[in-house]
C-alpha cells in the first residue's frame, strides 16, 4: 500500500479541502441512518430485584442461586400437580363407584 506523495511534503502544499462539498444525498450509503432509543423507567418491585442481584459477590454464585431456585420451584411444581392428579384421580373413582 502506497501513501499519497503530497504527505512527503510540507503540510503547506497539500491540496485544499474545497469550500463547497455539495449536497449529500439521503441514499448515499456511508450515511448513518438516525437510530432511536427507548427507554423505560424502572419500577419499585424492579429497582428491588437491582439491588438483589448487587448484593451478590459475584456473578457465578448469583448463577448457582438463580438455578437452585428454578430447580426448587420445578420440584414443587411437580410435587402440586402429582397431589392434584391424585386429588383428581380419587374424585373420578368416587364418582364411577356412585353411578354404576
Amino acid at each position: 500500500m502506497q501513501r499519497p506523495t503530497f504527505l512527503n511534503q510540507p503540510e503547506e502544499t497539500w491540496p485544499h479541502r474545497p469550500a463547497d462539498l455539495g449536497e449529500i444525498s439521503n441514499d448515499d450509503p456511508e450515511i448513518k441512518k438516525a437510530v432511536q432509543v427507548f427507554t423505560n423507567e424502572a419500577n419499585e418491585q424492579s429497582d428491588r430485584f437491582s439491588k438483589a442481584i448487587e448484593k451478590f459477590p459475584s456473578w457465578t454464585r448469583l448463577k448457582k442461586v438463580v438455578a437452585g431456585y428454578c430447580a426448587t420451584r420445578i420440584i414443587y411444581t411437580d410435587k402440586v400437580n402429582a397431589v392434584r392428579q391424585t386429588k383428581l384421580s380419587a374424585t373420578i373413582q368416587i364418582l364411577l363407584k356412585s353411578h354404576p
